[in-house]
Formats: structure tokens, C-alpha cells, sequence
């Protein structure tokens, strides 16, 4: 649908031209009139206008000023000089300031029409054109970067993420990693930014330090980065593939990962010393031993980062995970990556999908993950009540923020004990307050679900009233949607989805039935109900009519009273 708005300060031209396009249903036209410049330039702050269709000779403002104006707020609105012979002055200063057509008002309605189905024409080729498709091909080849380090990302925080989902993102993403082959984690932990504090700052040493590492392990295996919450980089490594005497080297072999385990091992300290030479920076890795699926990455990543938090504070280590030493000697680690608290903290960290499933209302997504973390937590408890207490208290926090924000309180405490959300003691095991949260989640959904249906409900009941009780007024699709804050499509797109009919066809179905009671009213003159209705002129209001009805408003009322 496009805006169409016409401008004049003759009423009846106006008048008339909205009749002319209001009945013309092919064009899919959202109409709106001015009588005035000013009135104009009011629409325009409210609305984005597609195409103006104005008188070019108006007092105060004229068209060209006018048009100025558009090009300013709305620079791809087409607009239309209505002119009459002796503005042919105008005319020729509206083509130096990039106008869309012009009609003499003496060609009558086929031209005018012509001339608006033309900016139509010229609205949809510009969004179409190979201009337009080539700019949008470059600027998603531009954040593709981007999209790439935060899909890493997503698999560090444990997104779930089907194979075919993954090496389809690959694919359009162009990743040069494998999809199907599994990756060398490399952490590099910035142990101090130095004088380094502003964030531009820092965003140019974690360029300069990801630089140095790709400079350094480029040359012999094909990698990619992230950076993990502002303090870490974290690499993602697999072996170079290569071409030899003409022959290309597609051999995932373990001697292949082992070469290029060995590669990275060796190279850390050239790296850290390299990093602390050319940015003042102290950074820490912890390097792994072993290569790791991607579907394990969220594991795998969180047992390093627990084993550099646990290990050693003094800066500019070299870790190798899986060895328990450092490489400079035989210092046995305080920790195990198999330990029951890593695997605790492992699931407690999946709580911000949780959370955000929570938010959106994703009853299926949820449970799936709420059933896997408190599964997989009964398992490695080990009947631990300071463990039950730790997972207890992380879920409830989760739920206290959630009901908070959402105001549930009041309607939680009808169906569910809230006083046992904060007191661990009155759950006598952790099925019991497993089950507990599990009841209550269900419960926040429903609610959530139910509070957004009465809110759908209740504005589609606003509207419909406001209609009713506003026949002969504003109805236009802008002044609907300030009533319930919307942007007009939104309003639009919502209206159709929840009642199954178009909105403006609502407003002809309540508009022809407010004819039908007037009519059968006999002391009221036909033009007293057309703007009664809404309708600028008589005429309009009988092609309006006659269109619906096969039959002149007369004739209606004379089948009626004979």
C-alpha cells in the first residue's frame, strides 16, 4: 500500500480527486487531503508520504516550496504538479529540483490517474532496481564479519543449533572453517589493558592483538575469532589445507591435527611476547590439546575458561588444557576439568537461555532446556544440599526478576505457594523444587500468553469501537494507529492476522451498514447522511453506495417507502 496525498486550496479539487482515488481499489492507495501547504507539511511530520499530488500555484507555500520541503523529510516521496497553462514558469523550476510529473488540470481524470500509476511504477522499480540489490549485496558482505563472530559466539554460550542449521550458516556466511570438522579452541586471556581504558581504545588493541595471532599461526592453519565478554579472545583453529605437486590435501588424520597441535603450541610464546612487544599488553592462553566437535564447544570452552579462573593470577601464562601443567614445569593444577562444580557451573551458565526463552514466550524451547539442565544436574549433585542450594537459589533469582518485571505477583499467588520460591528449606529434595520451578514456568507462560492475546483483543476492540463511534471522522490508517501507538502497517498487518479481514475493508462494512440505518430514516436528506458517513460530496457517497449495494442510495430508500 502507498500513501497518496493531495494538496490543493480549492476544496472542491480536493474533494473530488479523493473521491477519484479512494474508488480506485487496484491501486491500493491510502488517501489523504490538504487544503493547505501547512496542512500538508502536518501530514508529513506524522506520516511518511509516498506521493503528493498538488496544486504547483498556491498561496503562501506554494508547490515548489512545497516541494522542497518533501525532498528534506521524505526524499524518495514522487510528487505531482497539477498546473494550469500560464504555470508553465513553475514547471520548468520544478524540473531543475527532481519532480515526478506533471498534469495540465485541463487533461482531465485519466491523466491524473496515469501520472500517479507512473510514480507507482517508478516507487517499485527504484526499490527493485539493480542498484538497490547490488547496495544491499554489499552492505551484507560488509557486517558478514560481524554476523560470523557472533555466531561463534552463540555456540560458546550454548545455542542450540542443528547440523543442518549449522552448515547451512557456514555456507552463506562463507566461512573458511569446516562445518563438519572438528576445531582447536585458543583462548587469550588480556590480563592488563595497561593505559588503555577508553573503549575505542581497547577495541584497537583487540584488533592489533587478533593480528599478531593471525599473523603468526596463518601461514599453517585456517582460523577464525570472537571476542568473549571485552577480556578474551578466543580463536577457532583447524589445519591449513594445501595443495602439494598438484595435488589438494583434504587429510583430517590425526597426524594432520597433531602437526598442527604442536604448531600452535609452539608458537605461543614468539605470540605473547610478540603481543606484550607492540601493545604494552600482558595475555595469558590457555591453548587445548585436543581438537573439539562444534557441537561441544559450549562444554569444552567452559572447562578452559574454568581452568584459567582457577589457575594462576600473576599474568602471561601459557596453559595447555588437558596436561595439568604449565609448559615451563611440572606444577600439578588445583582443579579438575571433570569435577562436579565445573559441571554445576556448566549447566547454572545455560540459565540466560532460560531466561531468554522465558521472555519470548517459547513454552516448547523452554522446557527442552529447563528438562536437560535439571536432568543433567541430578546426575553430578551427588546428594551435595550446599549444590541444591547454589542451583535453587540461581533459579529463583531467574523467576523473582521475570515476575517483577511482568507485575505477576498478584495473579501467580492465586494458583502457586510464592513464599516457598524463596525458602530453600521448605523443599524437601531437589525433585521437589524441580518440580516446583517447573510448575511455575508454566504458569508465567500461560499468563504471558494470556495477557498478550487480551492485549491483541483489546486493541482490536479499541479500534473497532472507535470506528463505530467515529463513522463521519478521521478514519485513515495514520489517526487508527496514534490511538494505540502503532505504526500504521504494524496496525494493519495485526488487524488482518487476528480478525481475518483488512481493516479498511472493516470500515466500509460498518460505514455501508451506517448508511443502511440512516437511509431507512425517511426525514433524512441524502446529503445530510452522506456527511453524516464521512463522505466529502453526494456523488461520491452514491458511487460508494451504488458499488456495494448495485443500487443509488434513492433508489434503496425508494424500494423501501415506494
Amino acid at each position: 500500500m502507498y500513501r497518496l496525498l493531495i494538496v490543493d486550496d480549492e476544496p472542491y479539487i480536493t474533494d473530488g480527486l479523493v473521491e477519484l482515488f479512494t474508488g480506485l481499489d487496484y491501486l491500493d492507495l491510502d488517501v489523504y487531503c490538504a487544503y493547505s501547504s501547512a496542512q500538508a507539511l502536518n501530514w508529513m511530520k506524522k506520516v511518511k508520504i509516498d506521493i503528493i499530488l498538488t496544486d504547483i500555484c498556491m498561496p503562501e507555500m506554494d508547490g515548489l516550496a512545497l516541494q522542497k520541503e518533501v525532498n528534506s523529510r521524505w526524499p524518495r516521496c514522487r510528487v505531482i504538479f497539477l498546473t494550469a497553462h500560464s504555470d508553465f514558469e513553475y514547471v520548468k523550476s520544478a524540473m531543475l529540483n527532481n519532480f515526478s510529473d506533471y498534469v495540465l488540470k485541463t487533461e482531465g481524470d485519466a491523466a491524473i490517474i496515469k501520472a500517479v500509476r507512473k510514480a507507482i511504477k517508478e516507487i517499485d522499480n527504484e526499490i527493485n532496481n539493480e542498484n538497490i540489490l547490488r547496495k544491499a549485496k554489499e552492505d551484507i558482505e560488509r557486517v558478514m564479519p560481524i554476523l560470523r563472530k557472533e555466531y561463534l559466539l552463540d555456540l560458546l554460550h550454548g545455542a542450540e543449533i542443528s547440523p543442518k542449521e549449522h552448515i547451512e550458516f557456514f555456507e552463506q556466511a562463507q566461512m573458511e572453517l569446516s562445518p563438519e570438522q572438528p576445531v582447536l579452541l585458543l583462548i587469550g586471556h588480556l590480563d592488563k589493558w595497561g593505559k588503555c581504558i577508553r573503549i575505542v581504545e581497547k577495541n584497537h588493541k583487540l584488533y592489533e592483538l587478533n593480528n599478531i595471532v593471525n599473523e603468526y599461526l596463518g601461514i599453517s592453519v585456517t582460523l577464525s575469532s570472537c571476542v568473549y565478554e571485552g577480556t578474551a579472545i578466543v580463536w577457532f583453529i583447524q589445519p591449513r589445507l594445501y595443495n602439494t605437486a598438484d595435488t589438494f590435501v583434504n587429510d583430517w588424520c590425526n597426524e594432520t591435527w597433531q602437526r598442527t597441535i604442536s604448531f600452535v603450541h609452539g608458537t605461543l610464546d614468539s605470540i605473547q611476547e610478540k603481543c606484550r612487544e607492540l601493545t604494552g599488553i600482558s595475555l595469558s592462553f590457555i591453548a587445548d590439546s585436543q581438537q573439539t566437535e562444534w557441537n561441544k564447544l559450549y562444554e569444552r570452552f567452559n572447562s578452559m575458561m574454568f581452568m584459567l579462573d582457577q589457575g594462576f593470577n600473576s599474568g602471561g601464562e601459557i596453559i595447555i588444557a588437558g596436561d595439568k601443567r604449565k609448559p615451563s614445569d611440572e606444577l600439578v593444577l588445583p582443579y579438575s576439568t571433570t569435577s562436579p562444580e565445573l559441571k554445576v557451573d556448566l549447566q547454572l551458565k545455560k540459565l540466560d537461555l532460560l531466561k531468554s526463552y522465558l521472555s519470548k514466550g517459547e513454552h516448547t524451547k523452554f522446557f527442552d532446556i529447563y528438562d536437560q539442565i535439571m536432568g543433567s544436574l541430578k546426575e553430578i549433585k551427588q546428594d551435595n544440599r550446599m549444590t541444591e542450594m547454589e542451583v535453587f537459589y540461581s533459579l529463583a533469582a531467574l523467576f523473582i526478576t521475570f515476575i517483577n518485571r511482568w507485575n505477576l505477583w498478584g495473579r501467580l499467588k492465586e494458583d502457586i505457594d510464592l513464599s516457598r520460591l524463596t525458602r530453600f528449606e521448605d523443599h524437601s529434595s531437589f525433585d521437589d523444587f524441580s518440580n516446583y520451578f517447573r510448575e511455575l514456568a508454566y504458569l508465567i507462560l500461560q499468563y504471558r500468553s494470556d495477557s498478550q492475546a487480551t492485549s491483541t483483543n483489546q486493541v482490536i476492540s479499541l479500534i473497532n469501537r472507535y470506528i463505530e463511534e467515529n463513522i463521519g471522522g478521521d478514519l485513515s490508517l495514520v489517526r487508527l494507529a496514534e490511538l494505540v501507538y502503532f505504526n500504521p502497517v504494524y496496525l494493519s498487518r495485526l488487524y488482518k492476522q487476528v480478525t481475518g479481514k483488512n481493516l479498511m475493508d472493516y470500515i466500509t462494512e460498518v460505514k455501508f451498514n451506517k448508511c443502511i440505518e440512516l437511509l431507512k430514516q425517511k426525514d433524512k436528506k441524502i446529503h445530510e447522511i452522506a456527511s453524516d458517513v464521512g463522505f466529502k460530496t453526494p456523488s461520491y457517497f452514491t458511487r460508494f453506495f451504488k458499488k456495494l449495494a448495485d443500487m443509488t442510495p434513492q433508489e434503496f430508500r425508494d424500494t423501501l417507502f415506494g
